[in-house]
């Protein structure tokens, strides 16, 4: 009866041992995605910033060489393209702010999505549109860079 009372105790001991571990773990990895989830957020904002001030180089850091992005008129442009069009945008950006932003890390990937409100002066008439995107992220080098992005003009 002791023998079996002390196998029973060893086994529980060594039970919950293995949940609390397995406990930590997943705290620690909460922990790491958030400090992710923050760095991305964090560069979605400074994108915002760049394209506002047409900050090219900028740019090129956050968006990948191989990016793809399908833009608010159905159309596919690659980085060139995008960054040529935005550091050429005739528009006046008064603000860009980014809004109800989502991050969800899988490894070295993520993808964000939000929305977006834009202010500012188009052909010389005040605008204010309202967009929804989405945003692919990998890790390279160790650092994130966007890889697809796509984004739908809000009506």
């Amino acid at each position: 009866m002791k023998r079996t009372s002390l196998i029973c105790a060893i086994l529980l001991t060594l039970v919950f041992s293995a949940l609390v571990v397995g406990q930590e773990t997943t705290k620690s990895k909460g922990a790491q995605a958030g400090g992710v989830e923050q760095q991305l957020k964090q560069m979605e904002d400074d994108w915002q910033k760049a394209t506002r001030t047409k900050d090219a180089a900028a740019l090129k850091r956050m968006i990948a060489e191989d990016w793809v992005t399908t833009d608010d008129k159905g159309k596919a442009l690659n980085r060139e393209q995008y960054i040529s069009q935005t550091t050429a945008n005739p528009d006046v950006i008064q603000s860009n702010e980014n809004f109800d932003m989502q991050v969800r890390v899988y490894g070295n990937t993520a993808v964000v999505t939000g929305g977006l409100t834009e202010r500012g002066t188009r052909n010389g008439t005040a605008y204010l549109d309202t967009y929804r995107w989405t945003d692919v992220f990998v890790k390279r080098g160790g650092h994130w860079q966007a890889v697809v992005s796509q984004w739908a003009k809000v009506p």
